[in-house]
């Protein structure tokens, strides 16, 4: 079953995988549309859409720091509401009809809208769900990203790969055994990627003798921006080019952690295993200092 999407409203495009996140349609005729738009009522979805669209708009064009960041309070504190009630809503949805395609296509939206949920917590949602809601694509992918979460939990063993370096040569990151490991998914077209460089530039500097590599893995679908990029910013660490597989919309390393946006870092530890996968360059940064000080 496919939903058609003409005329609905999307917050966004999401830094990795390109899921959009739809909030209203304004469709009917099959019953997962009438139950998706009862829930869409039901949790106020519209309202909080169009509430968030007015509030980013407005901590655009505001220059005053402080006004600034009580924006940004304000639209956490709406984001937060939103999760919550579409968790509540989903929840009880799912505990009363646990063998419904909705259920699993309702768990799958409320997944893409909500980065960072917590691994045990889909896990356990997806044990609930039953006969057809099990046959669907979205519990399909839905797995997919448990197993790709796995590998982000502290104390997994990272996943080994193999990809091309700037030279055309063979990186493997088993090579680096020994060492403790940053992986970096950046891309070239990615602003807070770039003006991260200086910083990890600076970490480089302090602990590459102590025992730090840093590689740099890019999501670019061209190489030459990658390598222009490459060109203007002069990293002096390992820099691989991820392999994009357009039928699937995937890389082959970077899909095999769960996350949406960049940049993203993973750090390792001398046995290969995950000490911390993070968006939050201060709490890797911490983590680093913490083993190597």
């Amino acid at each position: 079953m496919q939903i058609d999407t003409t005329g609905a409203s999307h917050f966004g495009q999401m830094g990795h995988g390109g899921h959009a996140l739809i909030f209203t349609i304004d469709q009917s005729g099959s019953p997962l549309i009438d139950i998706y738009q009862k829930y869409q009522k039901d949790t106020r979805v519209p309202y909080y859409f169009h509430r968030l669209q007015a509030l980013n708009k407005k901590s655009a064009n505001q220059s005053d720091n402080h006004q600034k960041a009580k924006l940004t309070r304000t639209v956490d504190s709406l984001k937060a509401s939103l999760m919550d009630s579409a968790r509540l809503w989903i929840e009880l949805y799912i505990n009363l009809h646990p063998n419904t395609y909705a259920s699993s296509f309702l768990l799958a939206d409320y997944y893409n809208n909500y980065e960072g949920l917590p691994l045990d917590y889909l896990n356990a949602k997806l044990s609930q769900l039953t006969g057809a809601a099990r046959q669907s694509i979205y519990y399909k992918q839905l797995l997919e990203a448990s197993s790709h979460m796995e590998n982000e939990k502290s104390g997994h063993t990272a996943p080994n790969f193999d990809l091309l370096t700037k030279d055309n040569t063979t990186f493997n990151l088993s090579s680096l055994k020994g060492k403790y490991v940053l992986l970096d998914f950046w891309a070239s077209w990615c602003g807070p990627c770039r003006r991260a460089i200086t910083h990890w530039k600076q970490v480089y500097q302090n602990f590459h003798q102590k025992g730090l590599e840093i590689v740099s893995i890019s999501s670019d679908i061209d190489h030459g921006d990658w390598l222009a990029a490459l060109n203007k910013e002069r990293m002096p660490w390992i820099q691989l080019i991820d392999q994009y597989n357009k039928k699937n919309n995937t890389w082959a390393v970077s899909s095999q952690f769960e996350h949406f946006r960049i940049p993203f870092y993973v750090l390792i530890d001398q046995q290969g295993k995950i000490l911390l996968a993070t968006l939050d360059q201060k709490a890797i940064t911490a983590k680093i200092k913490s083993k190597l000080k």
